[in-house]
This record gives structure tokens, C-alpha cells and sequence, in this order.
């Protein structure tokens, strides 16, 4: 039944949930986002907010759930699959925009004028990996925190509802799910999309990088775009951009030019073999020195900054300093192969080889099998190019490569555990490759 209701003198329709849930539930998406070695990270829910026959279809959901993915899936409640392709994130605000292949949804709900304190409410989302769930409540308050304009409401939402929209009693899009207050009674927020705002995001419809593609600079200070004008106006970006310059001179003073990525592959590998039972503080005089804490300095303010934290690892000598870099980068990467390699030898150099050696059997029975890496990629649609997909199986790859080189790092008393975890990698398929010696 169709409730009227009066507002200025005019009177306008105040929808069921049942007509909300007809109307949206097709253009509402479940967003699945896999890391490095194309393991599960984060599950939630997105909204259709436009298609574009010649681009696509975009998707708006929050930042947290596809930050560090390296593949994000977007499912629809028709069961199609399809790669999500990043066209604009920001971590303050906590919203990311994704582009799909078409998705024929019929019209896209428009943005809400205005919220107001005691309205009805209704979201739909994935609450523990439930689709397509709708729920209701009420606005409780509109609250702004660190610039953003948040709605307190008391529908019910669970892990998996992030992302998902909120409507407002006339179906229209008050904003996104975020986040719920732990310890507390129906005590959710949505981040507002005012009309204002949903203009604002068409200037960031485009087609998009795929998530393995965003660069560093972006995925450590949190905001990404079409192109890197932004960074000129950004205050953290300056700040980003000024460390790297100090280290990029460093670099320069080491070698008498910039350190190349196979460079520093190849020390890592170097680094690695020579890693003996007591652990080297520095890998060279007193610039390589300036050089890691100058690194080092970059992490502790991005916390995103994986190649800081690797070295920072290596040159910090405080042991409650180095525990907690330690525990972070185990949190933080457990699927990089670089983290990976980095901490079972650092476990290796404090003589904890039981501990390196059960993280590589826990790694090298975790990773897929590449049989179920090429079932998945084959599920998915998308309109990368053969070249692009084997960049997402050369991951793998290389984290299959890296579990090969640390089985010689911990030493030959885990001979049998090493042929074991071999056996594991030859059954699943991930044999010697070239990122191998």
C-alpha cells in the first residue's frame, strides 16, 4: 500500500518496503574483493547509480571494502559475474566508484534532497553474506565528522551491509552504508550523497584502472583518480611526494642513479640467501642507513607503504619497534610475496625457525590451485586484455617461487616439512617459473 504524506503543501508518495525492494533490488550488488594470491578479503554491497551504454555501468560502495584488492568481483542478483574496474576512491570519505560491463538495471535511484531526523528508512545489502537483504528503520541524527556529512540510523546491518544504499521513504538515495558502532544498539551510519555529491562523482566516470593496476602513491594516500593532477592539490600527496623525493636522492647517491625494480628485486633475493642466525641491521654503510630510515620515516606516516615497512623492518633496531613492525606486516600483507619473504626471514635471523616454517606450510596450503585461479578468472566477465590476466596468475607465481626460497632459508633439519610443501605446490600446479633462480 502506498502511503501520501504532505510536505510545503504538496503531497508525495511514501513507498513500501515491497515497492523499494521492487524497484532497487536489481540494481543493488554484492562485491567480493581478492588480494595478491586471489584470496577472499572483504565482502559488501554496492548501488548501480549509472549505466552508460558505450562505458558501462558504475558502481558506488565504500572505500574499506576494496582497499589493498587486487581483484575486485561485482555480483548482481541476476548471478552475473563481473570485474570491477577502480575509477575514483577516498579514503576520508569512504567512498570508492566502480565501473562493470553494462548492467541493464532500468532507472538508477537519484540522490535525496534532503534527510530528516524521525523519517523512515530501508537499506538492502549483504548482511553475512546474505544478498539482497532488505531492512528498515529510522533516521536518528545527521551528524558531521571530519567534514563528511553522516546519517545515524537504526536499521539493522552486519558485516557484508557496508557499501549498500540507504533510501529514503519515497526511494530515493540518502547514501551509503559505512560503518556501525561496536558495542552499541543500532547505532549504524551512512556516508550522505546530497545531490550535490552525486553530481560531483560524474566527472570520475570513465572506464577505470583494474585494482592491480592502481599505482603506490595512490594506495598510500588514499585517494585515487583519473590522471594525477589531484596530487598537486592534495596536502598529503605533497607530503607523500616530498619523502619520496629524499628517498629517490638517496637512491641516487647509493648507486649513482635510481635503484630499478629488478635491482631491488635482486637484492631481496641477495639479502635473503646471506640471511644468517643473527640479524643484520643495516645492508650497507652509513647512506643505505639513511636511506632505510628515510623509508622507514614514509611508512610511519602511510601506512599503506609496504616497500617502507620492508626496509624500515630491516634497519630498525629497537626490539619493541621492530616487534610491532613485525606484527603489522603479518597482519597487514600476509599474501605478498615481498611481506611474505621479508618476515620468514627476519623470524629465520631470531631463530624462530619452527615459526618461518609453519607459515610456509600455512602459505603453501592456503594458495589456490591453479586449476581454481583459471575456473575463477573464466568466471568472471571482463574486458582485460590475455596479457593483463596472466599479470594477476605471475602473482602466484612468484609467491610459489618465493615459498621455494625460503624452504632453503629455515635450514635442512625441515628437510621432510620441505618436500612436503614442494609436493604441495607441484599438486596445485604451480611448478618452476622464471620467477625463479
Amino acid at each position: 500500500m502506498t502511503v501520501w504524506f504532505a510536505i510545503g503543501g504538496s503531497c508525495l508518495a511514501a513507498e513500501t518496503a515491497q515497492e523499494i525492494y521492487a524497484r532497487y533490488a536489481n540494481s543493488v550488488v554484492t562485491i567480493t574483493t581478492l588480494d595478491e594470491c586471489l584470496l577472499p578479503l572483504e565482502q559488501g554491497s554496492g548501488i548501480i547509480i549509472k549505466t552508460q551504454k558505450e562505458i558501462g555501468s558504475f558502481v558506488l560502495t565504500n572505500y574499506h571494502i576494496i582497499r589493498r584488492a587486487r581483484l575486485i568481483v561485482v555480483n548482481t542478483k541476476s548471478g552475473a559475474k563481473l570485474e570491477g574496474s577502480v575509477c575514483y576512491f577516498d579514503e576520508p570519505s569512504d567512498i570508492a566508484l566502480l565501473r562493470t560491463g553494462q548492467i541493464d538495471v532500468g532507472d538508477a535511484p537519484q540522490a535525496a534532497s534532503a534527510v530528516e531526523t524521525g523519517s523512515r528508512v530501508f537499506t538492502i545489502g549483504t548482511p553475512h553474506g546474505l544478498g539482497w537483504t532488505i531492512s528498515d528503520g529510522i533516521v536518528s541524527a545527521v551528524r558531521v565528522a571530519n567534514g563528511a556529512e553522516l546519517v545515524q540510523f537504526t536499521a539493522p546491518v552486519s558485516p557484508g551491509s557496508s557499501g549498500g544504499p540507504l533510501f529514503d521513504a519515497k526511494g530515493d538515495l540518502i547514501g551509503i552504508t559505512s560503518f556501525r558502532a561496536r558495542g552499541g544498539e543500532n547505532l549504524n551510519f551512512a556516508v550522505r550523497l546530497n545531490p550535490a555529491a552525486r553530481k560531483e562523482l560524474e566527472k570520475h566516470f570513465w572506464r577505470g584502472d583494474y585494482a592491480w593496476q592502481v599505482g603506490c602513491p595512490e594506495l598510500c594516500v588514499g585517494h585515487f583518480e583519473k590522471g594525477r593532477a589531484w596530487m598537486e592539490r592534495s596536502e598529503k600527496a605533497k607530503s607523500w611526494n616530498a619523502h619520496t623525493a629524499v628517498i629517490e636522492e638517496l637512491q641516487k647517491e647509493i648507486l649513482g642513479r635510481s635503484i630499478t625494480q629488478a635491482e631491488r628485486d635482486a637484492e631481496n633475493k641477495e639479502f635473503m640467501r646471506k640471511s644468517s642466525h643473527e640479524r643484520p641491521r643495516t645492508r650497507g654503510g652509513v647512506l643505505s642507513e639513511r636511506f632505510s630510515h628515510a623509508l622507514l620515516a614514509r611508512f610511519e606516516i602511510f601506512p599503506e607503504d609496504s616497500e617502507g615497512w620492508q626496509i624500515g623492518l630491516d634497519a630498525e633496531t629497537d626490539t619493541k619497534a621492530f616487534d610491532r613492525l613485525l606484527s603489522i606486516g603479518m597482519e597487514r600483507w600476509p599474501h605478498s610475496p615481498d611481506a611474505h619473504k621479508t618476515v620468514v626471514a627476519t623470524l629465520v635471523d631470531l631463530n624462530k625457525e619452527d615459526v618461518a616454517m609453519k607459515m610456509i606450510e600455512e602459505m603453501s596450503e592456503s594458495l589456490p590451485s591453479r586449476k581454481d585461479v583459471d575456473s575463477l578468472l573464466r568466471s568472471v566477465a571482463s574486458d582485460r586484455a590475455e596479457t593483463e590476466t596472466d599479470v594477476l596468475k605471475d602473482r602466484l607465481e612468484q609467491m610459489a617461487a618465493a615459498l621455494r626460497l625460503e624452504e632453503r632459508v629455515v635450514g635442512d633439519k625441515y628437510t621432510e616439512r620441505n618436500r612436503i610443501v614442494t609436493q604441495t605446490l607441484v599438486v596445485k600446479g604451480w611448478k618452476r617459473s622464471r620467477w625463479d633462480d
